[in-house]
């Protein structure tokens, strides 16, 4: 019976056939979970997550099964063996990982895949490899790289010297880093003349706001320009009504996206350094207006407390007025994501 629905063509029933596989003996199970892993389209995350349940504690005997069914050399994985490979984890997926994520062949969406599936081997070669893409100046990502080595070296990677081999390869010293004060603007004492509800009124053209919207691109991606700084607004458009796109520009204090609150830290040398907090290791990770990102070492710290305010500046502060504002709402809801 489990034979027969492991073939099914109802993904929710391959679902449910792995999930019951977790505790079956890996004589009995290895080959209903090829063949879960072979019907895998590359998309569906919660049959990823049930074929990663039902080989619980047979990762690498799986790895083996499905690397000879359905695997091949790393630069030619489709994306649906990477994302098993990825759930699986195991040391014997570290080279793949590696070359894959090195690959110029391979999309960045799975490079960085590759990458982020390395750190989840607690190894010393998993430790390597992403000491190599890290210091692999080809690669796409080297700032997600050094997250990972900074938030591994304390817990999983905690034996591997990461501390020693950043500091041979020139990656990060704290000792010599560079910092740059980054201090985003005070907002004005006074409240804005601008009235949400009159400008929601106004006709707007989509055409001059598209020329208007670049004073965002500094912090902002929209329809694929601008930095990757504060939330992405390509879609913004599409789901806010008028008045809550004009109240998020001329008073960004008022309601600031989770995940992009605002930080101070105040180094011994007294430099100013305002921006989200990525990482609270050892370095610091800061990432400041622009999208530069910045190693902050503890012990040059002397304060760091979360922002009562946004670190968007207000339409007054980017000298947006009635008719600026009523024409990049009429441009952000056109853009069709």
């Amino acid at each position: 019976m489990a034979k027969r629905m492991a073939g099914d063509k109802s993904a929710a029933i391959r679902r449910e056939v792995a999930l019951t596989l977790r505790d079956v003996p890996l004589e009995q199970s290895r080959e209903m979970l090829v063949k879960i892993a072979k019907a895998f389209d590359g998309k569906d995350r919660a049959y990823l997550e049930a074929f990663g349940t039902g080989c619980l504690g047979k990762e690498k005997e799986i790895y083996e099964a499905i690397s000879k069914a359905i695997g091949g050399p790393p630069a030619k994985w489709s994306d649906a063996f990477a994302w098993l490979a990825w759930r699986l984890h195991v040391p014997a997926a570290i080279e793949g990982f590696k070359a894959r994520a090195l690959s110029a062949k391979v999309s960045a969406k799975q490079r960085k895949l590759m990458m982020d599936a390395l750190a989840f081997v607690p190894t010393q070669e998993a430790a390597d490899a992403m000491m190599e893409i890290a210091s692999t100046k080809s690669f796409p990502f080297p700032t997600n790289a050094m997250w990972w080595l900074f938030n591994r070296k304390s817990n999983d990677w905690a034996d591997f010297s990461i501390d020693g081999k950043l500091k041979e390869k020139g990656l990060y010293d704290p000792e010599t880093v560079k910092l740059m004060p980054v201090e985003s603007p005070e907002p004005p004492k006074e409240p804005s003349k601008l009235v949400e509800a009159d400008i929601a009124k106004m006709k707007g053209s989509a055409k001059r706001g598209a020329a208007a919207v670049a004073v965002c691109y500094t912090c902002h991606q929209i329809d694929g320009k601008g930095l990757d700084y504060g939330p992405n607004l390509t879609a913004f458009g599409q789901t806010q009504t008028s008045e809550v796109i004009l109240n998020a520009i001329i008073n960004p204090s008022a309601d600031i996206s989770h995940g992009y609150e605002g930080t101070r830290i105040i180094t011994k040398d007294k430099m100013t350094i305002d921006g989200m907090i990525l990482s609270h290791e050892d370095p610091i990770l800061i990432k400041c207006m622009g999208g530069a990102i910045q190693t902050v070492p503890k012990e040059r710290v002397k304060q760091q407390r979360k922002m009562d305010r946004s670190l968007m500046m207000s339409a007054d502060q980017l000298g947006l007025d009635a008719q600026k504002l009523a024409d990049i709402v009429a441009y952000l809801k056109s853009i069709k994501p």
